[in-house]
């Protein structure tokens, strides 16, 4: 999930600088298309959907069978200070987890977002106007990853 220019510490911890920049590369060892949101969780507890980005879907945000992707994009070290945990979620079928904060657009409502409803990224507004999907737990995969952000 990560660039290979980031070397852990003598503990095993991944540091970042604040004021440097990454990209993310990911890996698809299956022989299946893989749809992929990254998430990203601040050492002050928000969230943040950081891929897909605007203007790309859902279905735009994938990497094909036994493929290597790195991202285009730089993403930027900033405060606040401390554990960063960037979250991989990938499936066989494209969703969107910044549905969960928005109320417009037609809506997939898939196995995979019910179970992001008990999660906690349970919106109301979701259901609209949505249909079914046939993604299963045994079609979702999460990698996570531990950064520290220092001065």
């Amino acid at each position: 999930m990560v660039s290979n220019s980031i070397k852990p510490d003598k503990s095993g911890n991944m540091r970042l600088k604040v004021g440097s920049k990454i990209k993310f590369k990911i890996i698809n060892k299956s022989a299946q298309r893989l749809y992929y949101n990254l998430v990203d969780i601040q050492p002050n507890h928000l969230h943040a959907v950081i891929l897909p980005q605007f203007p790309y879907t859902a279905k735009e945000t994938s990497i094909g069978p036994y493929r290597e992707l790195i991202i285009p994009i730089l993403f930027d070290i900033a405060a606040p200070l401390g554990a960063e945990l960037f979250k991989l979620i990938t499936a066989t079928e494209a969703f969107d987890l910044r549905l969960s904060n928005t109320t417009r657009g037609l809506a997939t409502i898939t196995s995979f977002d019910q179970i992001l409803k008990k999660c906690g990224f349970e919106s109301n507004d979701m259901t609209r106007a949505a249909s079914e999907s046939q993604t299963s737990i045994d079609d979702v995969h999460i990698q996570s990853k531990i950064y520290y952000i220092e001065e």
